[in-house]
């Protein structure tokens, strides 16, 4: 998989595979630029995405996030006008993961995240973390056997 490094990379990935759900690529932009300066530098970048956080007690979203998936943990990033998110999950929290239509759900330790997509790239977006969660569950499993 191709690492990605900055948010210029992450908004282009976003295009060529259809994750942008139709923001605008200065928009994102901006948006990548708060995952890019929270990055570490053990973190290598593999998917981003544009999804909605869901809950469906309310059956509203509540405005784009971006998502960044690393080789050890999910980024979640929100921008407004006035205020900033970011928050990162490592994968040692993190439990099973779904997908349900459009809604990509990911438990946590303490909340179920849910991920809302617009567009027909829901089904490629969960196997590609799907595959990245496996890879790290899989070399998790090598280093306790050893």
């Amino acid at each position: 998989m191709e690492v990605l490094k900055t948010s210029k990379e992450f908004c282009d990935y976003c295009f060529k595979h259809n994750f942008n759900e139709n923001l605008s690529k200065n928009k994102l932009l901006k948006y990548f630029n708060l995952i890019e300066r929270n990055l570490t530098n053990e973190d290598d970048v593999l998917i981003t995405f544009v999804g909605y956080n869901y809950y469906p007690s309310s059956f509203k979203t509540k405005g784009p996030y971006l998502y960044a998936v690393t080789d050890s943990r999910i980024l979640l990033a929100r921008k407004k006008t006035f205020s900033e998110f970011f928050i990162g999950l490592n994968f040692d929290s993190l439990g099973y993961t779904s997908l349900n239509r459009e809604i990509l759900s990911i438990d946590t330790l303490n909340e179920r995240l849910n991920i809302k997509f617009f567009k027909n790239s829901s089904k490629q977006i969960y196997d590609e973390v799907y595959s990245i969660f496996s890879d790290f569950i899989s070399d998790a499993l090598e280093i306790e056997a050893i």
